[in-house]
């Protein structure tokens, strides 16, 4: 029988509680973004948190911060804080493990996660999680959010939520990631299907691929390239 919280999502399938209940969920930004994930992963039903974000509450942030208060920016309280405090007070059997640094630090917590959601600004910190969640297999959900001003027009609201699925294109295929979000080049694009070289080898493409202009690290006499957010060794080269 589904619990009381939850009888209105029977649309989610017969199963879905159990699912919910049993996944890891890895949240790396508990800002703006983070901070609406976790309270609404909460309501849902999740019980299962890897939380990471180093930054504390400051006044300016509590315009869009889900939880946070006047006596938090006052006591400089960690953001992961304040989204451990609001999953605790919707689910108080979840379990909550809130690391109050960036997620490089301690990458192997995010590789127990079975979703993570990435609501971190800049390019670059999007491109190192993408690529980390994709090496191990992990989906990945990228959350962003703006506000533009064009000259004297009203601002303007916009932002972006992208699946990042192992065996579909990356961020880079979609062209999200561009060479101005990024000191990295990705130039060629391997559909699958496609045949190309690796390692000496013609090799079928099982998904979709971009491969790096560029080799990113050589050893002795092997080059590494980095594709899709993993790496693969030798040439990787189109087969004419």
């Amino acid at each position: 029988m589904k619990e009381q919280h939850t009888s209105r999502q029977s649309f989610l399938g017969a199963d879905s509680d159990s699912q919910i209940s049993s996944a890891k969920i890895g949240i790396v930004g508990l800002g703006g973004g983070g901070s609406h994930v976790a309270q609404q992963l909460a309501h849902v039903g999740f019980s299962d948190y890897v939380l990471f974000d180093p930054d504390i509450v400051k006044r300016h942030n509590l315009n869009r911060l889900v939880g946070g208060t006047i006596a938090d920016a006052g006591a400089r309280r960690k953001k992961i804080a304040v989204a451990n405090r609001t999953i605790l007070g919707l689910r108080p059997d979840a379990t909550v493990e809130a690391q109050p640094r960036r997620w490089q630090e301690k990458p192997r917590r995010l590789r127990e996660c079975d979703i993570v959601f990435g609501c971190t600004d800049g390019f670059n910190e999007r491109r190192e999680l993408e690529a980390f969640t994709r090496r191990h297999l992990i989906p990945y959900i990228d959350i962003g959010l703006d506000v533009h001003q064009v000259d004297d027009e009203p601002p303007r609201m916009a932002g972006q939520v992208i699946l990042s699925m192992p065996g579909h294109p990356c961020m880079w295929c979609m062209g999200f990631l561009t060479e101005r979000g990024s000191s990295e080049k990705f130039v060629l694009f391997i559909g699958r299907g496609d045949m190309f070289m690796l390692n000496g080898r013609d090799i079928v493409a099982r998904d979709f691929w971009c491969v790096q202009e560029l080799p990113f690290h050589q050893d002795g006499g092997e080059t590494w390239w980095r594709v899709c957010g993993g790496r693969a060794s030798g040439q990787a080269l189109p087969v004419s």
